[in-house]
């Protein structure tokens, strides 16, 4: 009965901030239990590191260009396609040095996306830092650009289901 004194405003927001919490809590367990798996398996001898990849013999396709190892999770290789989409006629673009330095600096980012994803410190500006800083050693290319497929990529990231 009480409810129906309400105002449809004040019911729609206690709605939200019943999804809200509820959407809170569901994240808080899913990190603890990343957190035990990370801390079950590290007693049982595995470095964090490892939990990155999958076993060798598993067949598991490299992402990307020649020489990526091929022993990378799917997570990884699911963050690596995500940073190289829409960048290949940049890439082609640039000079063999430039492409070089492009690739292991976007390489050391996703390893860093990876340890942010890992240590449960995901959050949306630390992945825009991230790529954003990766997509300044391009040269010529327009900042707003930059900005805007540095976004575009940290959604992205941030939607995956870790």
């Amino acid at each position: 009965m009480d409810s129906l004194r309400k105002p449809y405003s004040e019911i729609a927001k206690e709605k939200l901030k019943r999804e809200s919490q509820e959407k809170e809590a569901d994240f808080e367990l899913k990190r603890n239990r990343r957190e035990k798996e990370i801390i079950r398996r590290e007693t049982a001898g595995e470095s964090r590191e490892s939990l990155l990849q999958t076993p060798t013999g598993q067949g598991a396709s490299a992402v990307g260009a020649p020489g990526i190892d091929a022993t990378k999770s799917p997570l990884h290789q699911t963050v690596e396609a995500i940073l190289e989409d829409n960048l290949e006629d940049l890439y082609f673009s640039l000079d063999v040095g430039a492409q070089d330095k492009f690739k292991k600096k976007g390489e050391e980012t996703t390893v860093k996306i990876m340890q942010l994803i890992i240590s449960a410190k995901a959050t949306f500006k630390n992945f825009f830092k991230l790529i954003f800083k990766w997509l300044k050693i391009i040269p010529g290319v327009n900042r707003y650009f930059l900005e805007q497929e540095a976004k575009i990529k940290a959604d992205r990231i941030m939607e995956i289901k870790f």
